[in-house]
């Protein structure tokens, strides 16, 4: 019920605004680059937030530590623990040379553009 408030709280800004921006920074996310996957990388139209490659995760990742990263598509469960490398293919290529083409938990579920 809170999420369907926000939603209509967000198109009557939007309609006010007459800038059609805001709903797609709210659909689109924005990598770690601040572009939005999917709009700006048009190819790589999913966000999922992971840890750099090398980052020791015990447990929950700090919210700091997280990165957006633009991805054809959503990460399947680690098979090992701790940070691992994703197919270099799914990602986008800033990313994998920026070693955040990793994932580090379970099966991401995919809504809308957010894994």
């Amino acid at each position: 019920l809170g999420a369907v408030a926000a939603l209509a709280v967000l198109g009557v800004v939007v309609f006010a605004e007459g800038d059609s921006r805001i709903l797609d920074s709210f659909s689109y996310g924005k990598n770690f680059q601040g572009q939005r996957c999917g709009l700006d990388i048009k190819d790589y139209q999913y966000i999922y937030y992971t840890v750099k490659e090398g980052t020791v995760v015990t447990d929950t990742p700090s919210l700091l530590d997280l990165r957006g990263v633009c991805t054809t598509e959503c990460p399947t469960k680690a098979e090992t623990t701790g940070v691992v490398q994703r197919p270099q293919s799914v990602c986008q290529p800033e990313a994998v040379a920026a070693g955040l083409c990793t994932w580090y938990g379970a099966e991401a579920d995919q809504f809308t553009n957010y894994c």
